[in-house]
């Protein structure tokens, strides 16, 4: 029995208690009120009684629910986290060889994969503050917000259980360390890297989710129209030519490059795939991991890929001038050269490949095909509101058809996290070389960054995003934010 139980039955037997005393032994006939008989005021008096029982009981009964549904909350929380699978630190730096899964840094840090992996969060970041606490923030569908904060207690041992978990050195909190780890959860496989760096306030430590286990997309699951589809598998069947995908960081990339590769693996030809790190094996693809630590970097591996006689080379990211050279020298001659590179636009690939000393012409004859991409975010369907079409868009959504009709804005509500968002798109600029700005790229004519503007990046992501606001999927202002920085 509760404390609110024995609470209300006290009460009750105390009140009639004094019930019973007050009409046996009182003088009522004496203290009769003109037109109340005594029995009138006796009878409701009495009634309080089971009723202060009543609600006692109810008040139980909604505390043992609530605290059942706690308890259960608890337990849930509990077998999420122990599902959670973090690999044993070593005996490096004086790091633990016992299982670390019990102590309250690993817990924290099971916290925030658990809570990364249920909001699909791409970067978690534990920032030091000038009062000696910890900010956590998480970039959620592509947005930063602060998540959660630590005191500094609990912000040392989860930063040790990371630096732990990643194999770094626990006792250097100043020099920057890089490192990562793969955790499981619910049998997927998911990869982690991790980046610290010791700041005038404290460590900082960077985590960005890399993978979870990718889902198995291929060319035809990529959110493409038709059209963009076969533009891409003609580029694919290629003898040989240049492929690059690009887009800003974050902007599902690696997604497309596995996707073409896994394209790739059913057409029988001999494949070889140089990455930074291996995000999921692909039968048919002989995939090579960097690793710079032990000499290993991609120029070495693009080198021995060429002596292999492969057909095709895959390269996960163009970083620096010798990639970007041994991969066109690749493709001129005679392997078709599929690479990502981290450029906002496609006319900011060709002014990436200037930047690395590489002219224009030579590549002329090789590039085949521009995929470049970037997330938009969609609108939380439970809390988006109808709204007008803005008048500086009235204009455009005339001249290209578009309905405006469906028009949303972003709103708020619990279930996106009062963002207004509920999860992302994919926007694609395919860009297959056209004959004129072949020309002009063979001439090193600088009117062929002004040529690809006239009708591709920004130009075609406002169009693409403006498409998605216009059957009431995203938000106009969202469109804007997407696309300001191109």
């Amino acid at each position: 029995m509760d404390l609110i139980s024995i609470t209300g039955l006290t009460f009750f037997i105390l009140w009639y208690l004094c019930g019973f005393i007050a009409v046996a032994f009182l003088p009522w006939d004496k203290w009769k009120i003109k037109g109340v008989r005594h029995d009138a005021v006796i009878i409701p008096a009495l009634l309080l009684g089971p009723i202060s029982l009543i609600a006692g009981g109810i008040a139980s009964v909604i505390v043992k629910v609530s605290d059942a549904q706690e308890a259960s909350s608890l337990k849930q929380q509990k077998a999420q986290l122990d599902a959670i699978i973090l690999p044993t630190g070593n005996q490096m730096f004086g790091m633990p060889t016992t299982d670390p899964n019990s102590d309250t840094g690993t817990i924290e840090l099971k916290k925030l994969i658990l809570f990364a992996i249920s909001h699909s969060v791409s970067d978690i970041f534990l920032e030091p503050l000038p009062d000696n606490t910890y900010s956590v923030r998480m970039h959620i569908a592509g947005a930063l917000q602060e998540t959660s904060h630590f005191n500094s207690e609990t912000a040392v041992k989860t930063i040790t259980a990371i630096k732990t978990t990643s194999s770094l050195d626990i006792t250097d909190n100043r020099r920057p360390q890089n490192g990562g780890f793969n955790a499981k959860f619910n049998n997927n496989e998911i990869i982690f890297k991790v980046a610290t760096a010791g700041t005038h306030t404290g460590e900082r430590v960077a985590i960005r989710i890399v993978g979870t286990s990718f889902i198995p997309t291929i060319l035809e699951q990529l959110p493409l129209a038709v059209p963009e589809q076969e533009q891409i598998r003609n580029s694919l069947m290629l003898p040989s030519g240049l492929i690059i995908i690009s887009g800003p960081a974050k902007s599902g990339k690696t997604t497309t490059y596995y996707a073409l590769l896994r394209t790739l693996a059913s057409y029988g030809r001999s494949i070889v795939s140089i990455e930074e790190r291996i995000k999921e094996s692909i039968t048919g693809i002989s995939q090579m991991e960097v690793v710079p630590s032990a000499g290993i970097s991609t120029a070495n591996l693009l080198s021995s890929a060429l002596q292999q006689y492969s057909q095709i080379i895959a390269i996960d990211e163009i970083r620096d001038p010798q990639t970007a050279q041994m991969a066109i020298q690749a493709a001129n001659s005679g392997h078709l050269v599929i690479a990502s590179m981290t450029a906002a636009t496609p006319a900011a690939v060709l002014q990436n490949i200037q930047n690395y000393g590489i002219s224009l012409n030579s590549i002329a004859g090789s590039m085949q095909l521009l995929i470049n991409q970037r997330f938009i975010r969609t609108c939380c369907p439970y809390c988006k509101r109808p709204a007008p079409l803005p008048q500086e868009y009235a204009t455009y959504f005339a001249s290209t058809g578009m309905p405006t009709n469906q028009i949303f804005a972003a709103s708020s509500c619990p279930r996106c996290d009062m963002t207004g968002y509920a999860g992302r798109k994919l926007l694609f600029d395919v860009m297959p070389i056209a004959h004129d700005l072949r020309q002009f790229m063979a001439a090193n004519n600088a009117s062929c960054i002004d040529y690809i503007n006239a009708g591709h990046g920004k130009v075609m992501m406002v169009y693409k995003g403006l498409q998605l606001a216009s059957i009431g999927e995203t938000a106009i202002d969202e469109v804007t934010r997407t696309t300001f920085d191109m």
